[in-house]
């Protein structure tokens, strides 16, 4: 019975101390985190700070783990710790240092914005640069770092919708996102599967010739108003030959320089126009002939059948 009693003190006892000791560990824990914060190694010191919080949740460790996210710029985290620990009320390490850790919270807000999503479906998820943030209807506006930010809304039965959208730091963001349902799949017809058709589109083996064809088209067209251009523009050169007084004549074998010009520019314009029609005609013709000629892919037909049943048994028809 003595042993009994003295069994039942010592537990007592253990469960008495085990609170102190967890502080102790929180507050070495602390203290190495504060130790790599000086040696510039805020990402291990976060880690040591989170386990203190866990183990000895605090205001003060609570500001600790937020301003190792300040210094990494884990800003929506951080506003978060800073602000939890500033509305504690009472802590002798939180009102001894209060203006420093609100100059923080200043600078932490600097960094993140409001966002409200409105629209959607009930039980939707809103994902931000691939975070889901939360489902709609939203209780409370979401804070999101600031800048431009990836915005999901997914929903079943719904068609997800996204977009892009700017987080100014200090305003609120507002968006409307209206969610389109999916169309449901008919249902199968009763007493067997539907038919199925399978149609497979083959390669053109056309296509290369049919763009040849239109490339020769075009090159006649553009030869064949040249051709044109050039009649008018030889015709233009005779009249005024056959204006100017000082002229001679064809015939003649002296010709004034103005009149050797108007002479020369005619047989200019003359040769352009030959070879301008006599290109073009050719190489339209083959163009069209080309594109005429080119041969054509055609959907192929796989399989279809259908089964159902049949008497005592299952009958099946199909077409291959």
């Amino acid at each position: 019975m003595h042993r009994r009693a003295l069994g039942i003190a010592l537990a007592v006892a253990l469960a008495l101390g085990a609170p102190a000791a967890r502080a102790e560990d929180a507050e070495s824990l602390v203290t190495r985190g504060l130790e790599l914060r000086v040696q510039g190694k805020d990402d291990q010191a976060l880690v040591l700070f989170k386990r203190a919080d866990e183990l000895a949740p605090s205001p003060r460790t609570r500001a600790q783990v937020a301003l190792a996210e300040q210094a990494l710029g884990i800003w929506v985290p951080a506003e978060a710790h800073l602000s939890a620990a500033l509305a504690a009320k009472g802590d002798a390490w939180i009102e001894k240092n209060r203006a420093a850790l609100a100059g923080a919270l200043d600078v932490v807000k600097q960094h993140v914005g409001t966002l409200e999503v409105l629209g959607g479906a009930p039980g939707a998820e809103v994902v931000v640069d691939g975070a889901p943030v939360g489902v709609l209807p939203m209780t409370a506006p979401w804070r999101i770092e600031v800048g431009r930010r990836s915005l999901e809304i997914r929903a079943r039965g719904y068609h997800s919708a996204s977009r892009a959208t700017e987080i100014v730091a200090g305003r609120t963001t507002r968006e409307t996102i209206e969610l389109v349902r999916e169309e449901a799949r008919p249902a199968p017809a009763a007493g067997g599967s539907p038919p199925t058709t399978h149609i497979v589109m083959q390669p053109d083996p056309g296509s290369t010739q049919r763009t040849v064809g239109w490339i020769g088209v075009g090159t006649g067209a553009a030869l064949l108003a040249t051709g044109v251009i050039g009649l008018v523009a030889r015709q233009s050169a005779v009249s005024s030959y056959n204006d100017d007084a000082a002229c001679p004549g064809r015939g003649s074998a002296q010709q004034p320089t103005s009149c050797q010009d108007y002479v020369s520019s005619a047989n200019s314009w003359r040769t352009i126009s030959i070879i301008g029609f006599i290109g073009g005609g050719v190489l339209s013709a083959g163009g069209i002939v080309l594109v005429a000629t080119a041969p054509s892919a055609k959907p192929t037909t796989l399989a279809r059948a259908a089964c159902g049943p049949a008497g005592l048994g299952l009958g099946c028809v199909g077409e291959f």
